[in-house]
């Protein structure tokens, strides 16, 4: 993000709100690919008959076109109605169900996106405050030390930030 943060600044907007926009940016894209996930999903689920119907009748027709002796050797495209589920309503309260309880689990993600959220938010927007402090400490002689501070810094919490999403994802 610290890419963004810097192209921003060049622009001339100050760090706290080049940090603001970048972090609403991406907090709106989240929300957005969210809230294109859950469509899908329902459309899935709304859809799952249909879908189920045509594999039957896909399957039928090349159990059809084949030879009977390739069909012999695949048992699907003999009976492809006993091998596919269908989609009755109780199969799609099932389903419906199941993923309710994957609720939780996405609560306990968006809890865990929300901290790495905020703490990339106000990492972001202390980084220069942090940088003044080791050059100071350093010393103007010692960048080159500052520098390698920092970098071990940035990637000791890009570690942190991926493996808590990854755990969350998990």
């Amino acid at each position: 993000l610290s890419p963004l943060i810097d192209l921003l600044r060049r622009l001339k907007l100050p760090h706290a709100l080049a940090v603001t926009i970048v972090m609403i940016f991406f907090l709106v894209a989240f929300v957005l690919t969210l809230w294109w996930g859950t469509a899908q999903v329902a459309e899935l689920v709304q859809n799952a008959p249909q879908y189920q119907q045509a594999l039957v009748k896909a399957l039928t027709e090349l159990s059809a076109r084949l030879p009977a002796s390739v069909s012999n050797h695949l048992p699907f495209l003999k009976d492809p109605q006993g091998w596919i589920p269908a989609f009755t309503p109780e199969q799609v309260a099932k389903i419906l169900q199941f993923a309710s309880r994957g609720i939780g689990s996405a609560a306990s993600f968006l809890g865990s996106a929300f901290i790495v959220y905020f703490l990339t938010f106000f990492m972001l927007l202390d980084r220069e405050s942090m940088q003044r402090r080791l050059t100071y400490f350093f010393g103007r002689e010692n960048r080159a030390t500052t520098a390698g501070i920092l970098q071990k810094i940035n990637r000791s919490l890009a570690g942190f930030l991926v493996a808590k999403t990854v755990l969350s994802l998990a």
